[in-house]
């Protein structure tokens, strides 16, 4: 009986320690192939190198119809408060993007506080949520929360303080 008992823990500890090693295995390959946040840095810089001006919308807007917040999913001019079409800022905003080190986070339970809508002239290239002032998610698909250097934080609470907005927490 302490045999059989002895045989059972044993098993089930060899059985745990190789879950997790397949479990580890497995985000080891998705971490590099898809959640990699400097392949989602590269992405974002190349992709809207072509940028010409960057819509600002909210993501969740009061609707007094619902009685509630609605989010606000399309990207366009209809809810967008401010547009940036200053060359020098979008290029900053851009070639400045940084990643923090293992940069890519769980998603928090926010849609966001902002969307980015990148566009070349009326060509709509991208979006981008922003997640608490430090953090994006949403460019071709992406899950997760992909956050910022402090240094890159700073520069968005800038460049959205110059339109009088300064709580994107």
């Amino acid at each position: 009986m302490k045999k059989n008992k002895l045989i059972l823990t044993i098993t089930s500890s060899c059985l745990v320690i190789i879950g997790c090693l397949i479990a580890l295995a497995v985000f080891k390959i998705l971490n590099s192939a898809v959640l990699n946040p400097e392949k989602f840095e590269e992405i974002f810089k190349t992709k809207l190198t072509e940028t010409t001006h960057i819509n600002v919308r909210p993501v969740w807007l009061d609707d007094p119809a619902e009685e509630a917040s609605v989010i606000v999913t399309k990207p366009g001019d209809e809810h967008c408060i401010f547009t940036e079409r200053r060359q020098d800022k979008i290029k900053e905003l851009i070639e400045r993007f940084e990643v923090r080190p293992l940069g890519y986070g769980p998603s928090c339970n926010c849609g966001g506080s902002h969307a980015l809508d990148f566009y070349h002239d009326e060509q709509y290239l991208a979006s981008v949520t922003l997640h608490h002032g430090n953090a994006f998610r949403g460019l071709d698909g992406w899950k997760g929360n992909i956050n910022f250097t402090d240094s890159y934080a700073t520069l968005i609470r800038e460049w959205f303080a110059e339109y009088d907005i300064t709580n994107l927490d």
